[in-house]
């Protein structure tokens, strides 16, 4: 799978630009602000139905005017499809091959997309609920009965907290209502559980493999999933810290609590790692996502590293290079504000690139 072309309309910083993407790379170059990121956002949003940025979609509208236009051409196994994403009268349209979406949830995952940004180091050193969303979005382009159950738990949780915070007031929950939500809130609770240990052990391997090609070193990682479900099973967790509950007006245990560590020689990296270490795991990651992604849909996802000659050293690009030159990964989008250490990197890995130039909202080939 490949994106071949995009045109954009009002998007961001550009009022209108198109490009064809033709070699197995390309390079966004260009001065800080000039649209490199807008760019690869506008291709993000044809994957997700969204910016990466996670801004509302007036948010991304070009300053003064009031809509935006995407279009992308897709060449799939030999089939071109086209993906447009419309946004005016405060309304978001996503058609495929001329057909609007019912449920824009239905798109995510036809195009897959793994992507690199600066803002994702966030997934290293904060809370666990980044982390857990994280995660949760690997099931976005790949589960749809994972993500369905996971709406479902959180609504349940919702009304179950909601009661319990009540609860505080008056004394006591109604315990038929109570036990009603607790109840419902078990099958989906057992198979988020199931589907995130399952991921976690395929993915943990994966990126322990690509961390030690990046960094050039024996080094141990590994990613674990730590959740109370481990332990127990969720209604007996549940019946048994009811009290708790009450007292605390909020749900104490389940999989909202989850927790993913990073460790590096079983250490938790995010207090014991170097800035090099804790980059260089955050794109052993990606890199895992984005093998698993590849194995279980059978086609190669686009792979956007955003501002990555600025998260890790040479020898480590040198050795992502390498890895992208070695078949492993399709369609890559990087972007560098100096052109000429790009360059010298992708002709030392043997990678064939183009070069596009960003200025104040407009595409040139150099």
């Amino acid at each position: 799978m490949r994106i071949a072309a995009i045109r954009l309309i009002n998007y961001r910083n550009y009022a209108e630009a198109q490009v064809a993407f033709e070699a197995p790379v390309t390079v966004l170059v260009g001065a800080n602000g000039s649209g490199k990121t807008n760019l690869l956002d506008a291709i993000y949003y044809l994957s997700f139905t969204r910016s990466a940025s996670a801004v509302a979609d007036a948010g991304v509208v070009r300053q003064g005017e009031s809509c935006f236009f995407i279009k992308g051409e897709f060449d799939v196994a030999g089939r071109r499809a086209e993906v447009l994403c419309r946004y005016e009268d405060n309304r978001k349209r996503i058609s495929l091959d001329g057909k609007d979406y019912t449920r824009m949830a239905d798109h995510v995952g036809k195009f897959p997309l793994v992507l690199v940004a600066p803002q994702d180091i966030e997934v290293i050193w904060d809370a666990g609920e980044i982390r857990r969303r994280t995660i949760d979005q690997i099931f976005c382009q790949l589960d749809r009965a994972y993500l369905d159950d996971l709406g479902t738990y959180t609504q349940l949780l919702r009304q179950r907290n909601g009661l319990l915070r009540a609860a505080q007031e008056t004394g006591q929950p109604d315990p038929d209502l109570l036990d009603a939500y607790t109840e419902r809130m078990v099958p989906p609770a057992r198979r988020i559980h199931q589907r995130r240990s399952e991921l976690i052990a395929r993915m943990s391997p994966l990126v322990a493999s690509h961390y030690q090609e990046l960094a050039g070193a024996s080094e141990s990682v590994a990613v674990v999933h730590e959740s109370a479900l481990y332990q127990d099973d969720i209604a007996a967790l549940w019946k048994a810290g009811q009290d708790k509950d009450i007292r605390a007006g909020r749900t104490l245990a389940g999989p909202h609590r989850d927790e993913y560590l990073f460790s590096l020689q079983g250490q938790e990296i995010r207090r014991y790692g170097s800035q090099g270490q804790q980059k260089s795991l955050l794109v052993a990651l990606k890199l895992a996502e984005f093998q698993f992604l590849h194995e279980m849909k059978g086609v190669k996802p686009l792979l956007v590293l955003d501002d990555i000659f600025d998260k890790l050293d040479d020898q480590r690009i040198r050795r992502l290079m390498q890895l992208t030159a070695s078949g492993t990964f399709g369609q890559i989008f990087l972007s560098d504000a100096r052109p000429e250490r790009a360059q010298t990197i992708l002709r030392e890995g043997g990678l064939q690139a183009d070069f596009i130039q960003t200025e104040r909202g407009t595409l040139r080939r150099i």
